[in-house]
């Protein structure tokens, strides 16, 4: 044996020493070292007047100190929409961004699973050894990464135990894999909640837009509005995202003036007309009446269609489902779906960065 070849012997035995060292898990070992695929859905159309939230939030996501942010605010006031321009911002600054709708995830097995889902990029039977694949998959990614989780209520809202449990699985990942924050979206605020468990934590409420952010979402939505008209829209939808949208698809639709359709919309609504003359009501009564009067214009086939979808318990529901609870022809009932969409009364949905889902929006199913 030449001393070359000695050499080499030496060398390959003791790294062969030094690897039985150090356990390895199989799923780090066979995890793609690579950045898995980034997946957020597309800025949702006409965000106005939240660029200050997006920075401060953007802010303390990719801050050293903060590994969890979370934005709470009413039904319609556009948390979702935030989010994901949060999400589009921080990937600009070079973070890959992972997009979860929680709706109807009510169990942090059932999170496990869906962030598993999405990093893994396979479906798992949950196991003893998930939480340890999980924090394997998260810690062994060659970079920071910030994880949206939408519409998490119902891991805080359901039983102190899932959401003790749900605290307990961040504060895991948080001390085993520095390289992950995230952003949550609820209705209730998780200041309390989350303030006493994580030191770093920032929460950001979302109110209703100032007026003159809302005056411009009008003005997009309905461009041949003046300003007094779009200052008009804004006072009877209370500065809320979703109603505004609401009413400025119904004035184009109607192709009628702004002044002439709430001339209009308020002769046939006793109520609405009350709510013109009232600046201070309340927003859950002025989003009731806009709807029921909104309601009313719809044809029969989408008010059926609507009613129909509503009754969806989990929220969320797939094209083929809500195909089959509308019932009648398949493509009418396709037609009446988008047709729904395009007027904001049901909401595209990403699960899983790979499902797509429709979601009647809270709001609305609150008034239903």
């Amino acid at each position: 044996m030449t001393w070359c070849q000695f050499g080499a012997a030496v060398s390959a035995s003791y790294v062969q020493h030094v690897l039985k060292r150090f356990y390895i898990p199989d799923e780090v070992q066979v995890f793609d070292k690579s950045v898995p695929k980034p997946c957020l859905p597309p800025m949702v159309p006409h965000f106005i007047g939240r660029q200050h939230k997006v920075e401060e939030i953007s802010r303390a996501l990719t801050s050293t100190s903060a590994q969890v942010v979370s934005v709470s605010g009413p039904p319609g006031f556009g948390k979702t929409s935030l989010a994901i321009a949060v999400g589009h911002h921080v990937r600009q600054l070079g973070l890959p961004v992972y997009f979860l709708s929680l709706r109807s995830v009510k169990t942090t097995e059932e999170l496990i699973s869906d962030l598993l889902n999405t990093f893994a990029h396979t479906s798992s039977d949950l196991t003893g050894r998930e939480r340890s694949k999980l924090f394997g998959l998260l810690s062994a990614i060659p970079s920071n990464i910030c994880v949206i989780l939408d519409n998490a209520d119902d891991l805080f809202e359901s039983s102190g135990e899932t959401s003790q449990h749900v605290l307990n699985l961040l504060e895991k990942i948080f001390s085993r894999c520095k390289n992950v924050s995230f952003l949550l979206t609820t209705r209730i605020s998780l200041q309390l909640v989350l303030g006493r468990k994580f030191a770093g934590h920032t929460s950001v409420g979302v109110a209703s837009l100032e007026r003159k952010s809302s005056q411009m979402l009008v003005q997009e939505l309905v461009p041949a509005g003046d300003e007094s008209e779009c200052c008009r829209v804004a006072e009877v939808c209370g500065d809320v995202p979703l109603a505004m949208k609401l009413l400025c698809g119904q004035i184009v639709d109607e192709k009628k003036s702004i002044s002439q359709f709430l001339d209009n919309f308020s002769r046939s609504s006793k109520k609405l007309a009350d709510l013109l003359d009232d600046p201070d009501a309340p927003n859950d009564q002025r989003l009731k009446v806009l709807f029921e009067s909104y309601f009313k214009r719809l044809s029969p086939e989408e008010q059926e269609a609507f009613v129909c979808l509503s009754v969806f318990v989990s929220e969320v529901f797939d094209e083929q489902a809500a195909v089959y609870v509308i019932g009648g022809d398949k493509d009418t009932a396709k037609k009446t779906l988008l047709r729904l969409k395009r007027k904001s009364l049901v909401e595209a949905n990403e699960r899983n960065c790979s499902r797509s889902t429709k979601a009647v929006p809270e709001l609305l199913r609150q008034i239903v």
